[in-house]
């Protein structure tokens, strides 16, 4: 005979007993093998596969058949973080073979994902940069960058960049001023050794013109102009 579409929801060994399917009928020996192998799974978010320290994370992970590419529903998933050496449980897989799970790490580290006990993922927990900006500023007017992590705690020598130029480094505050020159979209980044860098897109808008000399000229002249008419009245 023949056995077709067995699934198996972990890896190990499988045995199989061969029944009679007639009474008086006797066992017989048999050779073959029988392959088991792991589902696909995939972290699809975050896409760089790094948590950040002290903020929520939202993780998303996908299990699939190997051979048919569906997802998988109801297999358990569990996580070993830098502050707990034992799996905890976060939940199963749905319909799709998919789980969403928030997680705040509380230390830097590796997060080690699980699924039915076996190891099918990391990510690494890192200090996030964070760039504080408007997401648009005016031409030739000073602004301030301010860096912090992720959780908002000021960050003091973390180098800014527009459009990958140095413009300097952030004080005790965090802070760095800038101001642009040209319109249209830059691109901001911070990073410093031991953190995550961030990114950021501004748009540099055209600033509101100051009035010029023959503005002023024409004003004063309209000035003059009622003046003298209020007199000969």
């Amino acid at each position: 005979g023949k056995l077709e579409n067995v699934s198996a929801i972990a890896t190990g060994k499988l045995t199989l007993e061969f029944r009679s399917v007639s009474e008086g009928s006797t066992y017989a020996d048999a050779e073959g093998r029988l392959v088991i192998t792991t589902p696909t799974v995939e972290i699809t978010e975050p896409k760089e596969k790094v948590a950040f320290l002290a903020v929520e994370n939202l993780i998303t992970i996908v299990v699939k058949h190997p051979l048919t590419g569906n997802g998988i529903e109801g297999l358990t998933v569990e996580i070993i973080t830098p502050t707990r050496a034992d799996p905890v449980e976060v939940g199963k897989t749905d319909s799709n073979g998919k789980l969403i799970f928030g997680i705040v790490p509380l230390q830097t580290g590796t997060i080690k994902v699980l699924v039915e006990g076996e190891e099918a993922g990391e990510i690494s927990i890192w200090v996030g940069l964070k760039i504080s900006v408007a997401s648009e500023i005016e031409k030739d007017n000073e602004v301030t960058i301010l860096v912090t992590t992720r959780g908002g705690k000021p960050v003091e020598g973390a180098t800014v960049k527009v459009d990958g130029t140095t413009i300097g480094t952030t004080d005790a505050n965090g802070e760095v001023k800038y101001k642009p020159t040209e319109e249209g979209s830059i691109t901001i980044t911070a990073e410093k050794e031991g953190y995550y860098p961030a990114e950021k897109t501004v748009e540099v808008k055209k600033g509101a013109e100051t009035p010029g000399f023959e503005f002023v000229g024409l004003a004063i002249a309209i000035a003059l102009i009622a003046l003298i008419y209020r007199r000969r009245k």
